[in-house]
């Protein structure tokens, strides 16, 4: 009886027109999220990463920011087109609709697939690129044969810098072209958004890239899953007891950047890039690279080992009981 007075009370305002709901709307769309998990209904993108999957509670959610930050070196590039190609494939063998922009603001695309070619066909650049010896004619046709299937793939890249706001408007118009499609942006990298006006200082800038992307999320339900530096916090000498392990507080712009991320994860190669022999988090250094999950607002954070070759660009979960903590 007291909570129909009390309903009644309030029903009087106009709730919605000021973007309020109630805790009834609220816990409705709570439900509705828990049986659509339950029924296999929930939308997700897995990166087919056993444990990074669990992580993030099954993969890539719609509408949410994901960081991956390293140091120059470390291999952000490397690990994002491996989980963005095998979320792409998985999409396509699930038959779900999505659309993803590459914005490559680093590299050009054609070094991005030079690197996919050295993994499917297991050879360095070097190799690829005949800088010791000619590749032979039946090594290039087998390349050809292995990646005919990303033609295929619904992937489309922005090879120049560009303003948030350009991109915004970029991503809205594909929104309204394929309102059905769930598209995913990978920015390479935070730093380099050419700036919407005359903000003074980097750190403003990082503030008006995260508002922007999040006000994308809002009205497209994108995913984006942006690479950023870390500062050099990381490599003070106090550091070094520790492997030099990635902090949350080591993210460039962290306070701007950490505050709107769903998850950050930050990537650590211990041997390859601080020659750290001893064990670190427990594992073996050598060929380890450590993704270390930062903040995750619904999932669990700790460290997720990899085997890794960046030669090949090669990238496998370790075969681990447990995720170091």
């Amino acid at each position: 009886m007291m909570l129909s007075e009390e309903r009644q009370e309030f029903s009087d305002f106009d709730w919605k027109r000021h973007g309020l709901i109630t805790i009834g709307d609220a816990r409705y769309e709570a439900f509705k999220e828990i049986q659509d998990a339950a029924a296999g209904l929930r939308l997700v993108f897995p990166t087919g990463f056993k444990k990074l999957d669990r992580q993030l509670l099954g993969g890539f959610t719609p509408g949410k920011l994901y960081i991956l930050g390293g140091r120059p070196g470390a291999g952000k590039s490397f690990v994002s087109n491996e989980i963005l190609f095998r979320v792409l494939n998985a999409a396509k063998k699930d038959k779900k609709k999505v659309i993803c922009l590459y914005w490559s603001f680093e590299m050009p695309a054609r070094q991005q697939i030079i690197r996919m070619i050295t993994k499917e066909i297991q050879m360095t650049s070097a190799q690829l690129l005949s800088i010791d010896q000619v590749l032979p004619s039946d090594l290039i046709n087998k390349a050809v044969k292995l990646t005919e299937r990303y033609n295929n793939l619904p992937v489309f890249f922005k090879q120049v810098s560009t303003t948030i706001y350009d991109a915004f408007t970029t991503v809205s118009d594909i929104y309204k072209q394929y309102p059905y499609h769930t598209i995913i942006n990978l920015w390479d990298h935070s730093r380099l958004f050419i700036p919407d006006d005359d903000s003074d200082g980097e750190l403003q800038r990082l503030v008006a890239l995260t508002q922007g992307l999040v006000r994308m999320q809002q009205k497209t339900q994108c995913i984006n899953i942006l690479l950023s530096q870390l500062n050099r916090n990381i490599e003070q000498p106090t550091r070094k007891a520790s492997g030099y392990q990635p902090m949350l507080s080591d993210l460039f712009g962290s306070d701007s950047l950490g505050q709107e991320a769903e998850v950050v994860m930050l990537i650590n190669r211990p041997h390859d890039l601080y020659n750290i022999t001893h064990k670190y988090c427990g594992q073996d250094p050598i060929g380890l690279l450590a993704l270390h999950i930062e903040k995750n607002r619904n999932g669990m954070m700790g460290m997720i080992s990899f085997d890794c070759s960046i030669q090949t660009f090669t990238l496998q979960e370790r075969n681990t009981n447990n995720i170091q903590i």
